[in-house]
């Protein structure tokens, strides 16, 4: 997938064992250690979850989705 600068990205999913209500936060990877970002938001009952992320730095992104313990696979994005 590949975005403009300050376009906004929405990630979309569905949990396993985690409770509806459960935040969700957005880690990105940043010169190899992923790093919480400002984007978070909740499971919903029927356990999906959909979250926006704002990217403005040129580049290629790596994004996660998680819980503190349980991660959703690593999305990656192309900034251009």
């Amino acid at each position: 997938m590949s975005v403009k600068p300050g376009q906004t990205v929405t990630l979309t999913g569905k949990t396993k064992g985690i409770a509806a209500g459960s935040k969700l936060t957005v880690q990105q990877m940043d010169k190899g250690k992923w790093t919480t970002l400002h984007a978070s938001t909740t499971v919903n009952h029927d356990s999906s979850y959909r979250v926006r992320v704002n990217l403005t730095k040129k580049g290629t992104e790596m994004l996660r989705v998680t819980d503190g313990k349980t991660v959703s696979p690593t999305v990656t994005i192309t900034v251009h």
